[in-house]
């Protein structure tokens, strides 16, 4: 299992409860204000939109914490190309059922195997 030196008990958690991102994400965000993690994600959103606005299409992003994928299939329909770590092999699991074979690593942020400047864009 890969470790949060800072958390550890965060990657545990987040294994344990990558279903419930998962059903969270699915949710449509007509209704943003009935949570405060929809409205957070429509926050983010618009967000990358303002991030998004500076980019070329085609421009590769680093999604760092990808989680269950959300963002990364939201940027790969705007054309973007994505590549996503997490520490999470679960969320990374329930990521692949969702959106098939994406680029993704299991991966710490402070450790990323990846050289400089790979990336346009990182989140």
């Amino acid at each position: 299992m890969n470790e949060d030196l800072l958390n550890p008990e965060s990657i545990v958690l987040h294994d344990e409860r990558a279903k419930l991102f998962r059903e969270d994400y699915a949710e449509k965000l007509d209704d943003y204000h009935s949570s405060a993690f929809k409205y957070g994600r429509k926050k983010i959103i618009e967000d990358l939109e303002e991030m998004l606005a500076s980019l070329r299409p085609g421009s590769s992003i680093l999604d760092v914490g990808c989680g269950t994928g959300y963002f990364m299939n939201y940027l790969r329909g705007r054309g973007f190309r994505v590549v996503g770590v997490d520490l999470s092999e679960q969320m990374i699991r329930h990521l692949r059922e969702v959106y098939g074979e994406v680029e993704v690593h299991v991966a710490d942020a402070k450790n990323l195997p990846f050289p400089n400047e790979s990336f346009d864009a990182i989140i």
